[in-house]
């Protein structure tokens, strides 16, 4: 492994089109005083592979119940495909933080023309907390970090996530309130944040309506009776469009009474669509 203080030149080369620098060089220079000269050149060092390794620490990635998938070896077909015909497509294993893999390949995380669009990891062990690099991902439509024991507070930085269409926050240990600043996601089709220690106001962009999810589409514990009892009670969120209490009873917000389920499992396939 490299000194703190190391210093590596690698600029002036002929790399090939879909050379990435190391995830660890990246970094290199950044939490310590040494010097790498491509840390900067997003080309080679992608900022969103750095911010989705910030994710991964901060969330305890290495407690997850999965942190791998498999991906085509790329080389080996080639050379396989040179060799063989017709030839077998062979895979390997690729890890969150792996040195030499493009973020794009790692678990969970879907991209467009090499930006991060989706991050889906419901109920994966996640724990720790929500890192505020999460901010940096500018193109992410959907994030599901549903059903796992991500605690602290939601980072101010989800607001800079104007694509944002799909926000699932339910059943974590989220704390306190909601940050203002998530009325920037003027796009949001879905948002659950029930289940968690959320209290306070939840204000949501003014203009959203509830589409293809309907009374599913915002949702929060603004229900009766709350956890936390009268004080400070239930999350005040006028713009949710349903509400769920302490055990877990979810209803419309605009009825006064429980319609005839009474358990999250009664409509859990609305939710989880």
């Amino acid at each position: 492994s490299l000194q703190s203080d190391a210093t590596v030149r690698l600029a002036g080369n002929r790399f090939d089109s879909t050379f990435l620098a190391p995830l660890s060089l990246c970094s290199v220079g950044q939490d310590s005083v040494g010097y790498f000269d491509l840390s900067n050149q997003p080309k080679y060092c992608p900022s969103e592979r750095a911010a989705l390794a910030d994710f991964f620490n901060e969330a305890k990635g290495l407690e997850w119940t999965e942190s791998t998938t498999q991906a085509p070896d790329l080389a080996t077909n080639q050379l396989l495909a040179s060799l063989v015909d017709p030839a077998p497509l062979l895979y390997r294993t690729v890890s969150w933080l792996d040195d030499y893999d493009s973020h794009c390949l790692w678990k969970g995380v879907t991209c467009e023309d090499g930006r991060t669009i989706k991050i889906e990891l419901r109920a994966n062990g996640l724990s720790g907390r929500l890192s505020s690099s999460i901010g940096m991902l500018k193109d992410l439509r959907v994030l599901d970090i549903s059903d796992n024991d991500i605690k602290d507070t939601i980072p101010s930085e989800i607001g800079l996530l104007e694509q944002l269409e799909f926000l699932k926050l339910s059943f974590n240990q989220f704390q306190r309130e909601v940050p203002p600043d998530i009325e920037n996601l003027r796009k949001l089709k879905l948002f659950q944040a029930h289940g968690n220690r959320i209290t306070g106001t939840v204000t949501l962009f003014a203009g959203l309506e509830p589409d293809e999810f309907e009374e599913s589409s915002y949702v929060t514990d603004c229900g009766s009776p709350s956890f936390f009892g009268n004080d400070p009670g239930p999350v005040n969120c006028t713009s949710c469009t349903m509400c769920c209490n302490e055990f877990e009873e979810c209803y419309p917000a605009n009825k006064n009474s429980f319609l005839e389920w009474k358990d999250y499992e009664d409509f859990g396939w609305i939710l989880l669509a």
